[in-house]
C-alpha cells in the first residue's frame, strides 16, 4: 500500500447557508470519528483533492453542519457539493489483533476448511446485526454461485490471513 493511498471517510452532500458551510455525511464509526482526521483531503476523485482544514462542525442528525478554512461563501461551498472527504491510509487507526478493516477482507479469498474455494469478497454489507460478507465466485471456485456470508468470526469465520489472502469459513458450500 502506497503511503499516498486515500481512504473515503466521508461525503459533501450540499451547502448550508450563506456563510460556506456545507453539510457532510461520514461513512466512519461511530460518525464523529470523521473529526479524528486533519486535515481531510477532498475532491471528486482520488486524482485531485486538496488539503482542506474544518474550523468548525456541529451534529444535526445524521450528518453534519461542517465549516472549512478554505470555504467561505456559499458559491465555494455549492462547488464542493458532492465531493468525497478522505482521509491518508497511513493515517487510520490500527486496530486490535484479529479486527480488520472492510477494505482489508475485500478481495480476500473464501475457502472451507476443507479448502474448498467459494470465492472472492467483493463487498461487504452492514445489516445493523452484523456485517455480511459477498461473494462472488472466481474461475477457480466450486461452482458460480453468490454467496453472502455472515461475518461472525466466533461462529463462521474460522480465520483471516492477509499474507494468504484468505479467510477459511465453516460454511456449508450448499447454501
Amino acid at each position: 500500500m502506497s503511503a499516498d493511498e486515500f481512504i473515503v471517510i466521508g461525503k459533501l452532500t450540499s451547502a448550508y447557508g450563506i456563510k460556506g458551510w456545507l453539510k457532510a455525511f461520514s461513512y466512519t464509526e461511530p460518525t464523529d470519528n470523521l473529526f479524528s482526521y486533519s486535515p481531510w483531503w477532498v475532491g471528486f476523485s482520488t486524482d485531485q483533492v486538496q488539503s482542506m482544514d474544518v474550523t468548525s462542525h456541529q451534529k444535526q442528525g445524521k450528518l453534519f453542519h461542517v465549516h472549512l478554512k478554505q470555504c467561505s461563501d456559499r458559491n465555494q461551498a455549492e462547488a464542493l457539493k458532492g465531493a468525497f472527504i478522505y482521509a491518508k491510509a497511513q493515517d487510520l487507526a490500527a486496530l486490535p489483533e484479529g479486527d480488520f478493516y472492510w477494505r482489508d477482507l475485500e478481495g480476500l479469498n473464501i475457502q472451507t476448511p476443507s479448502g474448498q474455494l467459494l470465492g472472492k469478497v467483493a463487498y461487504l454489507i452492514e445489516t445493523g446485526s452484523n456485517d455480511v460478507l459477498v461473494i462472488k465466485p472466481t474461475p477457480s471456485s466450486i461452482d458460480s454461485r453468490e454467496r453472502m456470508i455472515p461475518y461472525l468470526p466466533e461462529q463462521f469465520d474460522l480465520q483471516v490471513d492477509l499474507e494468504l489472502a484468505m479467510i477459511t469459513v465453516d460454511w456449508d458450500p450448499e447454501f
